[in-house]
């Protein structure tokens, strides 16, 4: 009977024989399936070991954290003799016996099914760093603008010399307040004159 040895973190280690007659085999948390995993990164039903012509296919059953090896996530993986695995954070190995590898060889040609799973989470990492270039060179355009504006101001400043445009710039309410000024001044003297000539 093909074996499967099973490490889970912070637990020891676990060997379970299978029956070649056995068609499927399910993996995962839930108390439903005939191997009961409880490590937190297992998913309910998280993988299945299928009986083929001439050995098994580990299948992932949308799992959230895959079968991997090597770091390599896996929809279908070939089981051949010591193929060590991932499910989650635990380690896993399928193991045959030299018997059980001549029976597998005299049933038929083993069919390969291995499928690796794209990298979706590498695939957003890059796609972020691509934005993340967009947005910075985004940026950086505008403070060029800004810092080109700036510049113009302060050579039409220079030009002129004696800083009105850039006081203007500064304080838009400057002519009003001079304009007031004005009006307050003509207003005083106004009363001083009539006052010094006896007219008030």
């Amino acid at each position: 009977m093909p074996k499967i040895r099973i490490l889970e973190p912070d637990a020891e280690v676990r060997d379970l024989n299978i029956k070649l007659k056995r068609e499927k085999i399910t993996i995962g948390r839930k108390p439903s399936n005939d191997i009961v995993l409880e490590d937190i990164s297992i998913s309910s039903y998280h993988c299945q070991i299928r009986r083929v012509l001439g050995g098994y296919i580990l299948d992932d059953l949308n799992s959230t954290n895959g079968c991997k090896i090597k770091k390599q996530a896996y929809f279908h993986v070939d089981l051949e003799d010591d193929t060590l695995f991932r499910l989650g954070d635990v380690k896993v190995e399928f193991l045959y016996t030299d018997e059980e590898i001549d029976e597998l060889e005299e049933e038929a040609s083993f069919q390969s099914e291995q499928k690796k799973r794209p990298l979706a989470k590498q695939g957003k990492k890059k796609r972020s760093k691509k934005n993340h270039a967009a947005i910075a060179s985004s940026s950086k355009a505008e403070r060029k603008s800004k810092h080109s504006d700036r510049e113009a101001k302060d050579a039409h400043f220079d030009e002129d010399g004696d800083g009105e445009e850039e006081n203007e710039y500064l304080n838009p309410n400057r002519g009003f307040y001079i304009t007031l000024i004005s009006f307050i001044i003509t207003i005083v003297i106004s009363f001083t004159v009539l006052y010094l000539t006896g007219n008030l």
